[in-house]
């Protein structure tokens, strides 16, 4: 809470005789004033019941300044509204001081193009600043009719918004787009800055029923999502290449915040995308460390680790949704029964929306020649493909991290994770079949396994005194607990 805004309240309510101040009407502020340490312009021991007339002058002044009192508390409580979000804090109150960041009412120039185009699509980075509190989101586009579809990413991202409750490891998806014409996606994917930010909201509209399955097919190439955004991310995969004292102290911790979630979902989601650079790794504060503790089957996994990881690219997700009507089964009938969805190749096992992004809901009749990708189903196994990577680019012959320096592949901490990783188990180089039966110890077959193979190297004495040595001089940002009960996760700031 601010000087100027603890002046401000004082002198309102000296002004109109009131005994009252924000500070404990109003849960934002009292908050703000608790977390503060600042002494409220009234204590609750000297509340007594307003009369009438002090209850409207209350609720006015409530209403009339109710922005700049979420400002206040806001900048009290998330200074860094990317590191709020990141662990779902407050997230809800940062969503609804920028109108759910959909209506693109707080964005300021220049909106700008992050990477290249690829062969599914080019992403912008978009600021929001209001009364100089700033956030930032990503605007994805398709790059043409048959990539990944855009709106199914953003029905698998509505299942994943919910998981976001439970698991810090995925990234929330805020809303659906499609661009008005072809003129205006030619201009955003062709651009690397764009200048006429007051015209977004012409130039895509947004969408509140996703369900339109001739608009799904018809006008894929033009669909748009917008999703949450961290700044200064890095890939797993640029860690694991260019750092070997991450690989040697830091991505047994990475690992677990991946599969645990996963582990926990195993018949509800599959990825089937997932690789190095479809990992995220956060720093919400660099030169700090965050307390993790996953509580599963009466044990607590506790580890500190300076990364939050973030699972992205959610366009060829299995999921299952408690909603029967939305899972990836029905979305296939509805686009099999939608005449702009089966133009192309109708008659066949590949006319459901096959050309218009839908290519994994339509799975051929060899698994193996497909990858074993099937989104109409979920494999346990074919998740264990980013383990799969970093088994082949970065261990070499005699299963040693390949960058790591000879005198630190001794380090029981390297050996262990090496050995874990050189076990995994993987058909080809996109996919495996599912293996439902555990390998443990000499095999991992599939998510499970790789998540209590994990664990267990993590609960070895050496692994924790090891890891809690490294991070004891060094200051903590809070504590996340994360349950497999499907409790929701807590964040504890330091």
């Amino acid at each position: 809470m601010t000087n100027s805004w603890i002046s401000f309240v004082k002198e309102y309510a000296k002004e109109h005789d009131l005994k009252y101040a924000c500070a404990v009407i109003n849960s934002d502020c009292r908050q703000s004033y608790k977390n503060r340490n600042i002494k409220p312009v009234i204590t609750v021991e000297e509340l007594k019941t307003p009369n009438k007339k002090e209850r409207e002058l209350i609720q006015k002044f409530m209403i009339k300044h109710r922005h700049k009192i979420r400002l206040e508390y806001l900048k009290a409580i998330c200074s860094d509204s990317g590191v709020c979000i990141a662990f779902g804090r407050e997230s809800e109150k940062i969503k609804d001081f920028f109108n759910g960041f959909v209506n693109f009412d707080f964005i300021v120039k220049p909106i700008k193009k992050i990477g290249e185009p690829s062969t599914n699509g080019f992403v912008h980075e978009i600021k929001y600043e209001r009364e100089g509190y700033k956030s930032y989101a990503v605007l994805k586009s398709a790059a043409s009719f048959y990539a990944d579809n855009l709106v199914y990413e953003y029905i698998v991202g509505e299942f994943i918004n919910q998981q976001n409750k439970l698991f810090p490891c995925f990234l929330e998806t805020y809303g659906l787009y499609y661009y008005t014409d072809n003129s205006y996606w030619s201009t955003f994917k062709n651009a690397k800055s764009i200048n006429s930010v007051e015209v977004l909201n012409k130039i895509i509209q947004l969408q509140t029923n996703p369900y339109d399955y001739a608009r799904m097919c018809s006008q894929s190439k033009y669909a748009c999502i917008l999703i949450q955004h961290l700044k200064d991310v890095k890939t797993l995969n640029y860690r694991a290449e260019t750092s070997p004292t991450f690989l040697i102290y830091d991505l047994l911790f990475v690992l677990y915040q991946v599969y645990m979630p996963l582990s926990i979902l195993n018949n509800t989601f599959t990825h089937y995308d997932l690789h190095t650079n479809n990992v995220l790794l956060y720093e919400p504060i660099k030169g700090k460390h965050i307390k993790y503790h996953y509580h599963i089957d009466n044990q607590i996994i506790s580890f500190n680790s300076p990364y939050l990881v973030k699972i992205i690219d959610y366009g060829r997700c299995f999921f299952s949704s408690i909603n029967s009507n939305l899972g990836p089964n029905e979305i296939r009938t509805n686009l099999c029964n939608e005449p702009k969805c089966t133009d192309y190749f109708k008659g066949t096992t590949y006319s459901c929306g096959f050309s218009f992004g839908f290519s994994n809901l339509n799975p051929g009749v060899n698994p193996k020649e497909e990858d074993y990708i099937n989104t109409l189903i979920p494999n346990q196994s074919h998740d264990l493909r980013l383990l799969y990577i970093l088994k082949k680019n970065s261990l070499n012959k005699t299963k040693q991290f390949r960058i790591v320096p000879p005198s630190y592949q001794s380090i029981t901490q390297t050996n262990q994770l090496c050995d874990f990783i050189s076990k995994i188990k993987y058909e080809k180089k996109f996919g495996t079949k599912q293996e439902l039966n555990s390998g443990l110890p000499s095999k991992i077959n599939n998510i499970t396994d790789a998540e209590l193979g994990l664990r267990n190297i993590i609960l070895s004495k050496f692994i924790q005194d090891n890891n809690n040595l490294r991070y004891n001089s060094v200051d903590k940002i809070g504590d996340i607990h994360v349950y497999s009960d499907g409790s929701p996760m807590k964040y504890e700031p330091a």
